[in-house]
């Protein structure tokens, strides 16, 4: 896609209605802010990006991202309700609704109608997740190949019956998840009506997917990567949470028996998630028990793990998270050593990476991916900026920092030349490296977003890819989940800067 020039990326942006949130001097701050080349320049061209405001550059592309991960949902010739995966329809072709990134899609889309307080938007944002309850209740009644373990669906609604890799049994778990948290907004709104029908019936909705996953998480089924049959760290969580938030539902719904069955069977996953864990390695192994797919994955690190850990956050007071805080959550240090770990083989191995002044690492899907020549992905980097985000805050609110032989390595990196950690030790607050490693995380952080910004178009807008070599941006253009996990790891970073000014003004 060649890059829009300033005028007509005005005249875009003001169509959409979007001529309030970005003013002139914004737009050209937009392309100021970025020093990558756009699709289809001489990658010499490629280099880092000057020196810049990092806070202006994300102020100005989280109102970008929103914007296009709006125009990605129910776009012109789709059903209402069905999300694009990305508007791409060649090399790749990508105009599909896949399960899974629909629904991370519209966990972001739930968020931003919880927090809200403008009728009109308010109302634009109910709309856009009831219409995507619908197309889900609408795709869960379509004759697909496995029926509620299909991974994607054309644009209306129909099934897509080509050869894929097929069960994907992440997708009813995350799309359960979002409508549960659309569902809870409404309880809290009142409107309990509003709820139950999203809860559905063991046919569909809420419920629907619940019952498909309470009864299917024993089976294997394609990644979120859609290569790998096995059993996978990433699905395994998925469904863990989507059973607990389920029970919880299913209780203020008055939905007998089935809390006790969804969190009895949340408790036998959990069983299993613990083997991913290798101590040996030094991180968690993605996969297991692998019966089909492609082969060479023999690692095991994938940055599914992260994913993992960032989508999956401890369930919130009204859910009853006490108990189930720090299951291999942000903070949990088999978690740390996994980041570490990815975070030091694409240092090493991304040529990208190696480049003088580089100001972060892109991070890709794991160490043998071929898939468009093995590239760096932006969501990906943005999922590990949040990561660090997650992880400074929970530790923050916590008070202490437990340092174990696992992550001492993912500690010292945040903090290279002090000498005092080791494994064992417990930083608490009011301790000067306590905030050194608090700081830590929020500088890492920000070096994953820099790393983003590096590579983007410079109108902002964000492909699958980054190349390699040349950085430039590579397959899909606007890959909507690029969009929603921006989205996701600039509110981690909110909640931390909130944390940290009210800690400071106490």
């Amino acid at each position: 896609m060649r890059p829009l020039c300033s005028a007509l990326l005005a005249a875009v942006l003001f169509a959409s209605g979007a001529a309030a949130a970005l003013s002139p001097a914004e737009l050209g701050a937009l392309f100021d802010g970025s020093r990558a080349a756009a699709p289809g320049r001489d990658s010499a061209a490629v280099s880092a990006p000057a020196s810049g405001d990092l806070d202006s550059w994300l102020a100005l592309e989280r109102r970008i991202a929103l914007l296009k991960m709006k125009a990605n949902i129910s776009p012109a010739g789709a059903a209402p309700g069905a999300v694009a995966a990305s508007p791409s329809r060649k090399d790749p072709d990508y105009f599909f609704h896949w399960r899974r990134d629909a629904a991370l899609t519209m966990q972001e889309i739930v968020v931003l109608y919880e927090q809200s307080s403008d009728p009109d938007e308010k109302a634009s944002y109910f709309k856009m997740l009831t219409d995507y309850a619908g197309f889900v209740k609408k795709t869960q009644h379509a004759s697909s190949l496995t029926g509620l373990g299909e991974p994607k669906f054309n644009m209306d609604g129909t099934p897509f019956n080509g050869a894929w890799g097929r069960p994907q049994d992440d997708a009813p778990a995350e799309e359960a998840s979002t409508l549960i948290e659309f569902a809870s907004a409404l309880l809290k709104e009142g409107h309990k009506d509003l709820a139950r029908e999203l809860y559905g019936s063991f046919a569909d909705g809420i419920k629907g997917d619940l019952e498909y996953v309470s009864h299917h998480w024993r089976q294997t089924s394609f990644d979120v990567w859609e290569e790998v049959k096995a059993h996978h760290f990433d699905t395994e969580t998925a469904q863990r949470q989507a059973l607990l938030e389920g029970a919880w539902l299913a209780e203020q719904l008055g939905d007998d028996g089935a809390p006790q069955w969804y969190r009895a069977q949340a408790k036998l996953i959990e069983g299993a998630m613990g083997g991913h864990w290798d101590a040996g390695k030094g991180y968690i192994v993605s996969a297991r028990d692998q019966d089909a797919g492609l082969g060479g994955k023999d690692s095991g690190l994938d940055a599914a793990v992260i994913l993992a850990a960032i989508h999956r956050r401890p369930l919130d007071a009204r859910l009853g998270s006490g108990a189930e805080r720090g299951f291999f959550s942000v903070t949990d240090a088999r978690v740390l050593a996994t980041a570490q770990a990815l975070t030091d083989r694409f240092r090493a191995q991304y040529a990208v990476n190696r480049r003088p002044g580089e100001p972060g690492v892109a991070i890709g899907r794991y160490p043998e991916d071929s898939y468009f020549g093995g590239n760096p992905w932006a969501l990906l980097t943005a999922a590990f900026a949040q990561l660090d985000y997650m992880a400074a805050h929970d530790f923050l609110t916590r008070g202490e920092i437990p340092v174990e032989d696992a992550d001492l390595a993912f500690f010292r990196a945040l903090v290279p030349r002090d000498e005092r950690l080791r494994a064992g030790l417990t930083v608490t607050r009011g301790e000067p490296l306590f905030d050194a490693l608090i700081a830590g995380f929020n500088t890492q952080g920000d070096s994953f977003f820099a790393e983003v910004r590096a590579h983007a178009n410079p109108d902002g807008s964000l492909s699958e890819q980054i190349d390699k070599d040349s950085g430039v941006m590579t397959s899909a253009k606007d890959l909507t989940w690029n969009y929603a996990s921006v989205l996701s790891a600039l509110q981690a970073r909110d909640a931390l800067t909130s944390a940290l000014s009210a800690r400071t003004s106490r």
